[in-house]
Formats: C-alpha cells, structure tokens, sequence
C-alpha cells in the first residue's frame, strides 16, 4: 500500500515471446483501448460485437441513442487508423496513455502502457504474431484480479497520449508540453516486455507477477525513467493528445431481447 499521500499504482506485467515489433504494439494499444472501453463499462458489448450489430443494423434502436454509438464508432476507427499511421512512421513510441474522466486533468482511471525495449539479439529473434500476442494480452488482462475488483466509473469520455520526441512525425495528434500524469483517479500499468529480456536486471521495473507501488518510491519522471539519459535528453520528449475524444454509450442503444424472449430475425 503506499503511504504518505504517494498514490497507489497497481502495474500488470504481460509477457510475451520474440522480438516485439511496431506492428505488435500497435495491435495490443488498439487491444487494449477496446478491452477499457468494454470491461470498464463504456460500452454495453465487446467493441467487435457492436460494430458487427452496427453495421448490419441489427439490436440496434433508432435514433439519439444509435447517433451516438455511430460517433463511437468512427472515433474508435479514426483512433485506430491513426495509431497505425503513428506506430508505422515513429520507431520509439514506449509509453501510452489511455485516461478515463471528463477531461486529461482529471480522471478517474489511469491506463498506462509501457513497452520494455527488446534484449540485445540478433535479427533472427522470432517474430510472434499479432494474433498471438493478442490471445496473450487477452488472457492476462480478464484474469487480472485487481481491475476486475474495482467498480468501473460512470460513463465519461476517453482521452488518448503517447510519449515522444518533440520532433515525432505526427500530424494528427497534438503536443501537449505541459502535461503531467495526473495524480489523481486509480492508476494501472501495464508492462509489456519480452520474454527473453527477463534476464536484464531493472531495480526499477520488476517483471515477474503484479506489483503495487506508490509514485514517490517509482524512480520515474513524468513516465521516464530517471536512469535513462540526461535532463537534456528529457526535455526532447513530451506527450501527444489524440484530437478525438470517445464518449462512452448507454446500453439503452440496445434492443436485444430479454432473457426467455424469444428473437426473430
């Protein structure tokens, strides 16, 4: 538990095998930000499931309601395009923030994603599948003890950031240079490491089961690490915001039958 005012971060450690590519992480962000939408109850079916419903007009009541799930949707798209786009052109993205709240200022759930960086081997490391790395990242996440024990907020709005140099190659997201992780709302950490990299010994960032720890004992900096390079070095990153904000939905856009109702298509 963490004392003396320092807030309690509850870190998920998620390990994979192979060498991790851009692809790779691209494709667990994207995971990640549908499993939160789901399992944090701002959306009332697993994403795929809705969009399947969606565009096939299927349980899906007319209109306010189905207006929204529509702006969902595009968001979530317009998200995911653009995370490939930026995972394609940007070789050291590290760290993600997904926040759940009102505003970046003040959520209510923190979700942050750090990417340990490969072990030092040769080029014929194995490659896993992004299939693969998903059913993984899946199985540790709907087995995570901690995150299913904490009720999920009310609906709120979604805000997406990525840690970079101020000279990554991205249009669509925006710098925001004075932006800290804020300290207040629950805050989860997931660690995505390689398997083979259990070997390199990181006093600061434990890989082996689920840890808790406080930001006061984590010897980390606006989410850098303060072992890694100068204060000059710092200063040549910050943090970008996705200009789309997902809105969470009521499950009352749903017309699927009660249970013992009997369903015509």
């Amino acid at each position: 538990m963490a004392t003396g005012g320092c807030k309690e971060i509850h870190v998920r450690n998620i390990e994979l095998t192979g060498r991790i590519t851009s692809d790779v992480r691209c494709s667990l962000v994207k995971d990640i930000v549908k499993f939160i939408l789901y399992h944090r109850e701002q959306i009332p079916l697993p994403y795929e499931q809705l969009k399947y419903y969606f565009e096939r007009q299927e349980n899906i009541k007319k209109g306010s309601e189905a207006r929204k799930l529509s702006q969902l949707l595009d968001s979530v798209q317009e998200l995911c395009s653009n995370l490939d786009l930026l995972f394609q052109t940007t070789s050291d993205v590290g760290q993600i923030l997904i926040l759940l709240g009102p505003t970046i200022a003040t959520p209510k759930e923190i979700f942050e994603i750090k990417f340990t960086p490969n072990p030092l081997v040769g080029p014929l490391m194995e490659v896993p599948s992004c299939k693969m790395c998903s059913r993984l990242l899946h199985k540790s996440l709907v087995t995570y003890n901690t995150l299913i024990d904490i009720n999920p907020p009310s609906l709120t709005s979604m805000h997406i950031l990525f840690h970079g140099q101020r000279s990554a190659d991205t249009k669509w997201f925006k710098p925001k240079h004075n932006f800290k992780i804020p300290k207040r709302g629950q805050h989860f950490t997931f660690q995505i490491f390689s398997k083979q990299s259990k070997s390199v010994k990181d006093p600061c960032q434990p890989i082996r089961g689920d840890v808790e720890g406080s930001e006061c004992h984590r010897k980390e900096q606006n989410g850098i690490n303060i072992r890694e390079g100068t204060v000059a070095d710092k200063e040549d990153f910050l943090w970008f915001m996705a200009p789309t904000i997902i809105k969470g939905i009521k499950d009352s856009v749903l017309c699927i039958p009660q249970q013992g109702e009997l369903w015509v298509q």
